[in-house]
């Protein structure tokens, strides 16, 4: 019979990676610059990779289940797709070979200056704690572009409201957050929704394209 204050069994050790995995490697490109992931877990999610190993926390981690938004990044599959907004809570880091991930400090802040639409959300008072923010962000932009690719107008609040349907804030309120969008929509040169070449978004101006090459090799 175990003591009472024993201290509890220590965990067993992780497995071994299966046979033949040691060398494999996982490149994709993040906030501009070429990834290798060599043997990466499979149980790891692009959330913790990014928050423990990129050291990157504007991207939130709250109920890790899909279902506030906090986690939410920009995902782009190919050259010739546009920017999805994705929970990186739920995204397999594996699942990542060959593509793009932009996340908030891709976008803008720190060495760089901010993006427009960062800018009109701290200009607008639609940020307050701030920890939904950089979600908020996120799927603001792939609405843009996706409104740019189209030749689309200015999107309308109901438009904006939909596309923010997966990001959750407790505090703010959601009126400010869509009005510093769609006025941020509204001042857009000619009228139009387009925020800029989001490929522009990474510096230096070349590391996209240098990037995309050394993971496509």
């Amino acid at each position: 019979r175990a003591h009472p204050h024993a201290p509890p069994p220590a965990p067993p050790p992780p497995p071994p990676p299966p046979a033949g995995t040691e060398d494999q490697e996982l490149r994709f490109v993040l906030n501009g610059e070429a990834v290798v992931v060599r043997a990466p877990s499979r149980e790891q999610t692009l959330a913790r990779y990014l928050r423990d190993t990129a050291q990157l926390a504007g991207t939130k981690v709250s109920c890790a289940e899909g279902g506030c938004g906090a986690c939410t990044v920009l995902l782009r599959r190919t050259r010739d797709e546009g920017w999805l907004p994705v929970n990186a809570c739920l995204r397999p880091l594996c699942s990542l070979h060959g593509q793009e991930v932009l996340t908030a400090e891709g976008l803008g802040g720190g060495k760089l200056p901010l993006h427009r639409l960062q800018r009109a959300l701290a200009e607008g008072n639609g940020s307050q704690c701030g920890f939904c923010s950089p979600a908020m962000v996120a799927s603001a932009v792939a609405l843009a572009e996706k409104c740019a690719k189209e030749g689309a107008a200015a999107p309308s609040a109901a438009e904006v409201e939909l596309a923010l349907t997966g990001n959750i804030c407790r505090c703010t309120g959601y009126q400010p957050i869509v009005k510093s969008f769609c006025e941020a929509f509204r001042s857009a040169p000619g009228g139009q929704c387009g925020v800029g070449d989001v490929e522009d978004l990474c510096s230096p101006a070349s590391a996209v394209p240098a990037a995309a090459a050394a993971v496509a090799g």
